[in-house]
Protein backbone atom coordinates (compact mmCIF):
# COMPACT_ATOMS: atom_id res chain seq x y z
CA UNK A 1 0.00 0.00 0.00
CA UNK A 2 2.47 2.31 1.05
CA UNK A 3 3.83 1.66 -3.00
CA UNK A 4 1.09 2.68 -4.71
CA UNK A 5 0.34 6.07 -3.26
CA UNK A 6 3.35 7.38 -4.66
CA UNK A 7 2.64 5.87 -8.22
CA UNK A 8 -0.76 7.28 -7.84
CA UNK A 9 0.40 11.05 -7.55
CA UNK A 10 3.43 10.39 -10.24
CA UNK A 11 0.19 9.35 -12.28
CA UNK A 12 -1.98 12.04 -11.15
CA UNK A 13 1.58 14.41 -11.67
CA UNK A 14 1.71 13.21 -15.59
CA UNK A 15 -1.87 13.72 -15.95
CA UNK A 16 -1.32 17.07 -15.11
CA UNK A 17 1.42 18.15 -17.46
CA UNK A 18 -0.30 16.54 -20.35
CA UNK A 19 -3.27 18.66 -19.80
CA UNK A 20 -0.99 21.71 -19.96
CA UNK A 21 1.16 20.27 -23.26
CA UNK A 22 -2.29 19.67 -24.78
CA UNK A 23 -3.39 23.60 -23.79
CA UNK A 24 -0.04 24.73 -25.17
CA UNK A 25 -0.10 22.75 -28.49
CA UNK A 26 -4.03 24.39 -29.37
CA UNK A 27 -2.28 27.94 -28.76
CA UNK A 28 -1.98 29.77 -31.80
CA UNK A 29 0.83 32.11 -31.82
CA UNK A 30 -1.41 34.82 -32.83
CA UNK A 31 -4.40 34.07 -30.27
CA UNK A 32 -6.10 37.36 -29.51
CA UNK A 33 -5.04 39.19 -26.40
CA UNK A 34 -5.99 41.89 -25.12
CA UNK A 35 -3.38 43.36 -23.36
CA UNK A 36 -0.71 41.17 -25.27
CA UNK A 37 0.44 38.36 -21.97
CA UNK A 38 3.04 36.17 -23.68
CA UNK A 39 2.12 32.49 -24.50
CA UNK A 40 4.08 31.75 -21.09
CA UNK A 41 1.98 33.88 -18.89
CA UNK A 42 -1.07 32.21 -20.41
CA UNK A 43 0.76 29.20 -19.78
CA UNK A 44 1.45 29.86 -16.36
CA UNK A 45 -2.00 30.80 -15.14
CA UNK A 46 -3.63 28.21 -16.95
CA UNK A 47 -1.67 25.72 -15.20
CA UNK A 48 -2.28 27.42 -12.02
CA UNK A 49 -6.03 26.90 -12.62
CA UNK A 50 -5.56 23.39 -12.04
CA UNK A 51 -3.04 22.86 -9.94
CA UNK A 52 -2.10 26.19 -7.78
CA UNK A 53 -3.68 26.87 -3.93
CA UNK A 54 -6.65 29.33 -3.92
CA UNK A 55 -5.13 32.10 -4.05
CA UNK A 56 -3.39 31.56 -6.68
CA UNK A 57 -6.39 30.21 -8.60
CA UNK A 58 -8.45 33.45 -7.84
CA UNK A 59 -5.63 35.43 -9.21
CA UNK A 60 -5.52 33.05 -12.33
CA UNK A 61 -9.07 33.46 -13.66
CA UNK A 62 -8.41 37.21 -13.12
CA UNK A 63 -5.72 37.35 -15.32
CA UNK A 64 -7.38 34.52 -17.84
CA UNK A 65 -10.59 37.23 -17.61
CA UNK A 66 -8.65 40.34 -17.92
CA UNK A 67 -6.47 38.86 -20.74
CA UNK A 68 -8.10 36.30 -23.37
CA UNK A 69 -10.88 37.89 -25.53
CA UNK A 70 -11.68 34.48 -27.48
CA UNK A 71 -12.59 31.70 -25.61
CA UNK A 72 -10.12 28.50 -27.22
CA UNK A 73 -11.60 25.04 -25.60
CA UNK A 74 -8.08 25.04 -23.79
CA UNK A 75 -8.82 28.13 -21.72
CA UNK A 76 -12.87 26.79 -21.20
CA UNK A 77 -11.31 23.84 -19.95
CA UNK A 78 -9.15 25.20 -17.51
CA UNK A 79 -12.07 27.89 -16.08
CA UNK A 80 -14.18 24.65 -15.82
CA UNK A 81 -11.42 23.09 -13.39
CA UNK A 82 -12.08 25.66 -10.07
CA UNK A 83 -15.39 25.90 -11.07
CA UNK A 84 -16.52 21.96 -11.12
CA UNK A 85 -13.61 21.12 -8.55
CA UNK A 86 -12.93 24.06 -6.06
CA UNK A 87 -14.02 23.59 -2.74
CA UNK A 88 -14.31 27.51 -2.15
CA UNK A 89 -17.88 28.69 -3.28
CA UNK A 90 -16.18 32.24 -3.54
CA UNK A 91 -13.65 30.76 -6.15
CA UNK A 92 -16.19 28.69 -8.10
CA UNK A 93 -17.77 32.20 -8.33
CA UNK A 94 -15.17 33.79 -9.66
CA UNK A 95 -14.61 31.06 -12.62
CA UNK A 96 -17.84 31.16 -13.37
CA UNK A 97 -17.71 35.29 -13.75
CA UNK A 98 -14.59 34.56 -15.74
CA UNK A 99 -16.45 32.24 -17.94
CA UNK A 100 -19.56 34.19 -18.52
CA UNK A 101 -17.54 37.17 -19.04
CA UNK A 102 -15.79 35.50 -21.68
CA UNK A 103 -19.03 34.02 -23.17
CA UNK A 104 -21.21 36.76 -23.33
CA UNK A 105 -18.72 38.91 -25.71
CA UNK A 106 -20.25 36.67 -28.75
CA UNK A 107 -23.95 37.88 -27.45
CA UNK A 108 -24.37 40.46 -29.63
CA UNK A 109 -24.65 38.41 -32.27
CA UNK A 110 -27.29 35.65 -32.44
CA UNK A 111 -24.54 33.55 -33.84
CA UNK A 112 -23.53 30.32 -32.06
CA UNK A 113 -19.98 30.92 -30.98
CA UNK A 114 -17.37 27.50 -31.51
CA UNK A 115 -17.21 27.32 -27.46
CA UNK A 116 -20.74 27.58 -26.64
CA UNK A 117 -21.01 23.89 -26.58
CA UNK A 118 -18.25 22.93 -24.48
CA UNK A 119 -19.34 26.03 -22.12
CA UNK A 120 -22.93 24.67 -21.89
CA UNK A 121 -21.68 21.30 -21.24
CA UNK A 122 -19.63 22.69 -18.33
CA UNK A 123 -22.23 24.77 -16.91
CA UNK A 124 -24.51 21.95 -17.23
CA UNK A 125 -22.41 19.41 -15.10
CA UNK A 126 -21.18 22.72 -12.83
CA UNK A 127 -25.61 23.16 -12.13
CA UNK A 128 -25.99 19.27 -11.71
CA UNK A 129 -23.45 19.23 -8.32
CA UNK A 130 -23.76 22.71 -7.54
CA UNK A 131 -25.05 22.79 -4.12
CA UNK A 132 -24.78 26.52 -2.95
CA UNK A 133 -27.93 28.10 -4.44
CA UNK A 134 -26.03 31.66 -4.84
CA UNK A 135 -23.44 29.67 -7.78
CA UNK A 136 -26.34 27.68 -9.49
CA UNK A 137 -28.10 30.95 -9.87
CA UNK A 138 -24.82 32.89 -10.93
CA UNK A 139 -24.42 29.41 -13.66
CA UNK A 140 -28.13 29.93 -14.94
CA UNK A 141 -27.18 33.54 -15.51
CA UNK A 142 -24.39 32.32 -17.02
CA UNK A 143 -26.52 30.37 -19.27
CA UNK A 144 -28.46 33.24 -20.17
CA UNK A 145 -25.48 34.78 -22.48
CA UNK A 146 -25.47 31.85 -24.49
CA UNK A 147 -26.85 31.42 -28.13
CA UNK A 148 -27.04 27.76 -28.27
CA UNK A 149 -30.08 26.23 -28.84
CA UNK A 150 -29.92 23.64 -26.38
CA UNK A 151 -29.41 26.39 -23.40
CA UNK A 152 -33.15 26.68 -23.21
CA UNK A 153 -32.85 22.99 -21.73
CA UNK A 154 -31.18 23.91 -18.68
CA UNK A 155 -32.96 27.37 -18.10
CA UNK A 156 -36.61 25.42 -18.69
CA UNK A 157 -34.77 22.87 -15.68
CA UNK A 158 -33.76 25.44 -13.73
CA UNK A 159 -37.23 26.95 -13.46
CA UNK A 160 -38.12 24.04 -11.25
CA UNK A 161 -34.78 24.70 -8.97
CA UNK A 162 -35.65 24.38 -5.40
CA UNK A 163 -34.50 27.91 -4.49
CA UNK A 164 -36.89 30.87 -5.46
CA UNK A 165 -33.54 33.19 -6.53
CA UNK A 166 -32.95 30.28 -9.14
CA UNK A 167 -36.04 30.21 -10.17
CA UNK A 168 -36.55 33.65 -10.26
CA UNK A 169 -32.81 34.00 -12.42
CA UNK A 170 -34.13 31.40 -14.72
CA UNK A 171 -37.00 33.09 -15.60
CA UNK A 172 -35.13 36.35 -16.31
CA UNK A 173 -32.47 34.99 -18.15
CA UNK A 174 -35.17 32.77 -20.56
CA UNK A 175 -36.22 36.41 -21.06
CA UNK A 176 -33.62 38.81 -21.47
CA UNK A 177 -31.48 36.05 -23.82
CA UNK A 178 -35.28 35.67 -26.17
CA UNK A 179 -35.37 39.74 -25.98
CA UNK A 180 -31.40 40.19 -26.80
CA UNK A 181 -31.82 37.07 -29.75
CA UNK A 182 -34.70 38.65 -31.43
CA UNK A 183 -33.13 42.01 -31.37
CA UNK A 184 -29.98 40.39 -32.90
CA UNK A 185 -31.61 38.57 -35.57
CA UNK A 186 -33.82 41.53 -36.60
CA UNK A 187 -30.61 43.63 -37.17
Amino acid sequence: MARIFPAICTVLAVLAAAGIVFALHHLKESAPWRDGPTKQELTLNLSLLQSGNSQQRQQAVRFVAEHVDTPTPPVVHALAQPLLHAQDADLRQQALDALRQLASRNNASARVAAHEPQCLAILNAAYAKEKDPLVRRSIIESVGELNDPDAIDLLNRALEDQHPAVREAAQLAKTKREQRLLTARSG
